[in-house]
């Protein structure tokens, strides 16, 4: 008998708007050349992208090959030591918060469905998320649930920065269970990629839903990495389909 469900968060439970996610680009550029400058250090663009690159590689090195996160202080820190920038623990630490509340003014948004799907789950099974973060950390995530009316819902969330892993390490899923106080055979994941919410919540012993709502899979995907995982396009579909696990 099913008992609990967890969430990705990223396209599965929210998903960016091309506008919001320009505006918090736009706002991180303009915040990190003043900082810049404000250290007698006015680096031009390219500098400052080739600098991005450089972090972002690693950071999706780390989540791929590792299955670990780096933190935005984390990312941070690698692009200031690339453009070889001084700084105290404390202005690194203040530059970090910055970059991840901006999404709080530039938020994303539920996916359709998911506002009046998640409370119908809630009161059957324990919900709980486990999301590999980016920029934008989980204290702010946290946050933008809250604002929506959807944190109360969920009894946990496994935060990839908080924890220092990232799916589809099996030790984020068991930690989301034991909140949950559910055993894997009686728990599902719902995510939209398979090489991590499918992989990791199989590697963890339980089952798993696809979620192509947002990410988009060709047949021959679904047929050779998604074989044998149920799919479902239509949040508002998840109850229905949860029902034949």
């Amino acid at each position: 008998m099913l008992k609990a469900i967890t969430f990705d968060f990223w396209m599965t439970l929210y998903r960016d708007t091309k506008t919001a996610l320009e505006k918090r680009k736009r706002a991180r550029r303009r915040l990190m050349a003043e900082f810049l400058l404000g250290r007698g250090q006015p680096l031009s663009a390219s500098e400052r992208r080739r600098a991005w690159d450089h972090a972002n590689a690693l950071f999706d090195e780390w989540w791929q090959r590792h299955h670990r996160s780096l933190t935005t202080e984390q990312r941070l820190r690698v692009v200031l030591d690339r453009l070889k920038i001084r700084h105290t623990p404390r202005e690194l630490r203040r530059l970090s918060e910055a970059y991840g509340d901006f999404s709080r003014i530039a938020p994303p948004r539920p996916i359709g469905g998911v506002r009046e799907t998640i409370p119908l789950l809630a009161e059957r099974y324990r919900l709980a998320i486990i999301c590999d973060t980016g920029i934008t950390p989980g204290r702010v995530l946290r946050r933008i649930l809250e604002q929506d009316g959807l944190l109360p819902y969920f009894r946990h969330c496994v935060f990839s920065d908080e924890v220092g892993r990232t799916k589809p390490h099996i030790d984020n899923f068991h930690l989301a269970l034991r909140k949950l106080r559910a055993h894997p055979e009686e728990s599902v994941h719902v995510g939209d990629l398979i090489r991590t919410d499918i992989r990791g919540a199989q590697g963890a012993g339980m089952h798993a839903l696809l979620f192509t709502g947002i990410t988009k899979y060709s047949r021959r995907e679904l047929q050779s990495e998604g074989r044998g995982v149920p799919v479902v396009s239509d949040f508002r579909k998840i109850p229905e389909v949860l029902k034949n696990l």
